[in-house]
């Protein structure tokens, strides 16, 4: 604030009497027993303007901007990795046609991990070929179990914070319901977090 109280003092008195006419004029403003007070705050707004314009104050930041400074970015399959947020249950439509419940698909039950930050993915290259893409801003993951009966096995930890151990996929099949998911291989790689 003592830049921009600063700024207008500086402002005030290095304008001429010619620039202060032609800000009244510019404005329509010619008031004689105000005339000097609105000219005082005409110049302070601007130069607030000006200031907030040069250096844009944290709190203006853009949420895009927020998000990219928090994401931490992992590689497809080839890394085990450790994610953490809440895991959640959700109904979506299984065979035949994976659309619709109410028109007669199976209701299936799957698990998502809502994560305690968003996270980034980088496109694997094979052959100078994109295989599989690059995801950014990932808040939501599908859990894919590899182990028999593990929703069975680990149903305790629905609703709660936990941290998952696995490797991340792209989204291939129908049934896939995030652009990401993460294969675990057992109930032990889904522990309560601290």
């Amino acid at each position: 604030m003592d830049v921009f109280f600063g700024s207008c003092g500086f402002c005030f008195k290095s304008l001429s009497q010619n620039s202060a006419l032609t800000f009244r004029l510019m404005f329509g403003i010619y008031a004689h027993a105000m005339d000097k007070y609105i000219y005082k705050l005409g110049i302070c707004f601007l130069t607030f303007l000006a200031l907030a314009f040069l250096h844009p104050f944290p709190a203006f930041a853009s949420a895009g901007e927020k998000s990219a400074e928090k994401e931490q970015c992992f590689k497809y399959e080839t890394t085990v990795i450790t994610l953490t947020g809440t895991i959640k249950k959700e109904v979506h439509p299984g065979t035949p046609n994976y659309e619709s419940i109410a028109n007669g698909d199976e209701a299936l039950v799957y698990w998502f991990l809502y994560l305690d930050k968003p996270v980034c993915v980088s496109a694997t290259i094979v052959n100078g070929e994109v295989e599989d893409d690059e995801e950014r801003n990932i808040r939501k993951v599908q859990i894919v179990p590899m182990e028999d009966h593990l929703y069975d096995k680990a149903k305790e930890k629905v609703n709660k914070k936990v941290a998952i151990t696995g490797t991340l996929f792209h989204q291939i099949f129908s049934r896939h319901y995030t652009k990401v998911l993460i294969s675990v291989k057992s109930s032990a790689d889904i522990k309560i977090a601290r």
